[in-house]
């Protein structure tokens, strides 16, 4: 039976990373919270745990997913990971935010000529878009 795991999509020009782990995931992959799609230019098989790591605003946080699905596209590789840790997939999911945010800035400073601060960009970007932004 398949889980419904609401998915975040990592905006392309945000920084990230993905390393194999070693651990078994069988006995870990019975619960998952949250998840991500992402493009990284390494495959990792469907199964296999990763660390996950994202960079933002001078920021960083790692959490542990399943490979769910891993398909070649023309910009390397296109990931579905799931999160195992409840608290890890909160922190991914506020660096996610991050991440949005960031991009939303660099959108707006090239299709407007604003330039926003961090704040500015984060209080335009929660009354814009946060409703819509996976739970």
């Amino acid at each position: 039976m398949k889980q419904h795991t609401q998915l975040i999509d990592h905006p392309p020009q945000a920084v990230i990373c993905l390393t194999p782990c070693l651990q078994d995931p069988v006995s870990a992959a019975e619960q998952t919270y949250g998840g991500l799609r992402c493009r990284w230019c390494i495959p990792h098989r469907p199964g296999s745990l990763v660390e996950v790591t994202i960079s933002a605003f001078q920021q960083q946080t790692s959490a542990l997913a399943l490979v769910v699905e891993c398909e070649l596209d023309d910009d390397g590789y296109r990931f579905e990971l799931h999160f195992l840790d409840q608290q890890q997939a909160f922190a991914v999911r506020m660096m996610e935010q991050l991440c949005h945010i960031n991009s939303y800035s660099r959108l707006v400073s090239r299709t407007e000529g604003r330039q926003l601060g961090g704040n500015a960009a984060a209080l335009e970007w929660i009354d814009r878009f946060a409703e819509q932004f996976p739970a």
